[in-house]
């Protein structure tokens, strides 16, 4: 007990006289109980939040892993894509991003390219449409071969 406690205590016990010692008692007993259920509360509450904190943490980890695991299948896929095209990964983002301000997606506009492509390999064959439409432009498929996509 500090000093200043214990003077209290006496000063209440010499205006009270006998009466005070057992109602002090009573007191201070449910004080300390009180004080014991705080305490595991707190010791309670701690653990709870420690475990809280490491499930956030194992929670911010897992996310960060499956960020990083998208990330790198979103730039392999564009990888793959840009060679299948035959065009560089830089130029392909670049045609992305124009077909974003053109209010396509980026799987139409991946869908385009695919199709133009395609278009394009039939028509070097002199089939399918697109080689019509090039030869009405005066153009061969080894002249657009030739063109780059960007500028």
């Amino acid at each position: 007990m500090s000093t200043e406690y214990k003077n209290i205590v006496v000063a209440l016990a010499a205006k009270l006289g006998k009466s005070f010692t057992p109602t002090f008692k009573r007191g201070s007993k449910s004080v300390d109980q009180f004080g014991g259920r705080v305490g595991k509360a707190a010791k309670g509450i701690g653990a709870a939040g420690r475990l809280i904190k490491g499930a956030l943490v194992a929670a911010a980890v897992g996310g960060v892993a499956i960020y990083t695991k998208r990330v790198i299948a979103s730039m392999d896929a564009t990888g793959k894509l840009s060679d299948r095209l035959g065009l560089t990964t830089e130029s392909l983002i670049g045609l992305r991003h124009a077909g974003e301000l053109a209010g396509l997606g980026t799987g139409e506009m991946d869908k385009a390219l695919e199709k133009l492509t395609r278009n394009l390999g039939e028509a070097r064959q002199g089939a399918g449409p697109a080689a019509d439409a090039i030869a009405q432009l005066g153009l061969t498929t080894e002249d657009l071969s030739a063109m780059s996509p960007m500028p």
